[in-house]
């Protein structure tokens, strides 16, 4: 007599019934689908965060080349002043804060307040942050600042611009002495961190 194997293995406890939801609906039916919704939003996300970074990169980029012209134009304009009477110190803090007072960050710092992760992945050593961080410590009222602190300020934040360009294969069209003697830092330093990566 022949056994009717199908019955036997609906009644049999080595064939669990499928998992199933009070609807009816398969349990892993539906996580698969969860699963796939998953990635491929996540896909879609990824996708759309390639042109964002860009567009914020080239904006970024575009702001801080466009600062750091200002800034280069003003160190250079107070090394070359004299500075031996106090009249002459005040015009050289002067025209530091004319400097500062003229610089954009508008870019910078909205991009910093909604798009925080993608700037920390344009500027991972904190170069461009570190750049208006110092400058804005530079400014204020005349008769409080150091002009020697100025002055280090200036040439710090063009070194610090320096290395975020050249991090980023970005050319400076705009090359004065100042920037050129920091970009051979920054070539430097670049140079030291391979060799201790290798």
């Amino acid at each position: 007599m022949k056994r009717n194997r199908s019955a036997e293995s609906k009644n049999d406890s080595s064939y669990p019934e499928p998992l199933t939801s009070r609807t009816g609906t398969d349990h892993w039916t539906l996580a698969d689908s969860q699963r796939t919704n998953s990635i491929t939003e996540l896909a879609k996300t990824f996708i759309l965060r390639i042109p964002m970074r860009r567009k914020i990169k080239t904006q970024l980029v575009d702001e801080l080349i466009e600062n750091l012209d200002r800034v280069e134009q003003a160190t250079s304009e107070i090394l070359s002043l004299p500075k031996q009477t106090k009249p002459e110190i005040t015009r050289c803090l002067g025209l530091s804060q004319a400097t500062v007072a003229e610089l954009h960050t508008d870019q910078f710092d909205h991009y910093f307040v909604t798009e925080k992760s993608i700037v920390y992945e344009i500027d991972p050593d904190r170069n461009m942050a570190e750049f208006y961080k110092r400058i804005k410590e530079s400014s204020g009222a005349v008769p409080d600042l150091d002009l020697d602190f100025v002055i280090q300020s200036f040439k710090m934040v063009v070194h610090l611009a320096a290395r975020f360009l050249r991090q980023n294969n970005i050319i400076h069209v705009r090359k004065s002495t100042l920037y050129e003697e920091m970009m051979e830092i920054a070539e430097k330093e670049a140079e030291k961190t391979k060799q201790k990566n290798d």
